[in-house]
């Protein structure tokens, strides 16, 4: 069977750009070593880990620096970390992520491995508090090393991934502000860690629990439906990401924008291969005869229409 509409959706996931990262994180974390069990004494209660031995993190510092490695070994280092890490040792590690690219390392392989610590303290066999906190400053850091602040992003919206996390109502509230807070700020318009939040949040929102975001969807919704109909300007990769939060998150309020870019409004072509592509989320059936015509068409958004259509015949309805 041909899948022809997969190549523009390959086409639409290089542009946004972000999906590639948010996989690459979910596999690492599928990837992660297998989950220890806490000490856990006869009542049941989790035994809080040693505090009076000799901290780990300078050891593992060590390694990371240790250029005579291959970085497989300083993955495999970070991996191994013990869950019975004290908090000291957490904060360590955070504060380690938040500082200077250490010394040695070029700022590529830093980021490939602070990723792999965020990740990795992600494991439910940590059972060490503050991690969503942590997670959310940096967040909410406008001077932090930008590419941290999206990879923190990304790992705050999987922490609240239903499935792999029994995530609590406090830590899920504290998450969902921390990103309306960044997201609706307008000096946040140009940076990608808006977009970032977007995506990363959308993705993972399919995990979550009816009426979990119930409390968020108004202000969720003004930001979203403000930057894809440019009332509020942004960059061209925001206003995407924003596009396709509007079709995934059924914010109806934005399918006037995006109906119009469709069919022919946007001057950027990927606006309207996002916009395209949105329109098989909302599965409105007024679009239907427009997407049909289109993916009969030799216009080169055809396969988006297709590719459309089809999310319309897989998914319900998602206008609310």
């Amino acid at each position: 069977m041909k899948r022809t509409p997969l190549i523009a959706l390959a086409t639409l996931l290089l542009v946004m750009g972000v999906g590639l990262v948010i996989r690459d994180i979910i596999r690492n974390r599928d990837a992660s070593a297998v989950p220890r069990k806490p000490d856990v004494g006869k009542t049941g209660e989790v035994h809080a880990p040693e505090a009076d031995r000799k901290s780990r993190v300078p050891a593992l510092i060590a390694t990371l620096s240790d250029l005579s490695l291959h970085e497989s070994r300083h993955i495999e280092a970070v991996r191994g970390l013990p869950g019975d890490l004290t908090q000291k040792e957490f904060e360590e590690l955070m504060d380690l992520i938040r500082g200077p690219v250490p010394a040695n390392l070029s700022a590529d392989k830093w980021h490939v491995i602070a990723n792999e610590i965020m990740n990795v303290l992600r494991e439910p066999r940590f059972h060490i508090k503050g991690y969503g906190g942590a997670m959310g400053g940096m967040v909410a850091d406008k001077g932090a090393d930008p590419v941290i602040r999206d990879y923190a992003a990304q790992h705050l919206a999987l922490s609240l991934d239903r499935v792999a996390h029994a995530s609590t109502p406090a830590d899920f509230h504290v998450a969902m502000e921390t990103f309306l807070t960044v997201i609706a700020n307008g000096d946040e318009s140009f940076n990608g860690v808006t977009g970032t939040i977007l995506m990363s949040l959308t993705a993972v929102s399919e995990t979550f629990h009816p009426g979990d975001l119930a409390p968020y969807r108004e202000r969720l919704g003004e930001v979203i439906v403000a930057l894809v109909s440019g009332d509020r300007k942004s960059s061209l990769s925001n206003r995407i990401s924003a596009i396709q939060a509007a079709g995934r998150l059924g914010f109806t309020k934005a399918l006037p924008a995006i109906r119009s870019y469709a069919a022919g409004k946007a001057q950027n072509p990927s606006i309207r291969l996002s916009s395209v592509a949105a329109l098989g989320y909302f599965a409105d059936p007024a679009d239907r005869p427009f997407l049909e015509q289109l993916a009969r068409s030799n216009d080169r958004l055809r396969f988006a229409a297709r590719t459309a259509l089809e999310t319309r015949s897989e998914s319900p309805s998602t206008s609310r």
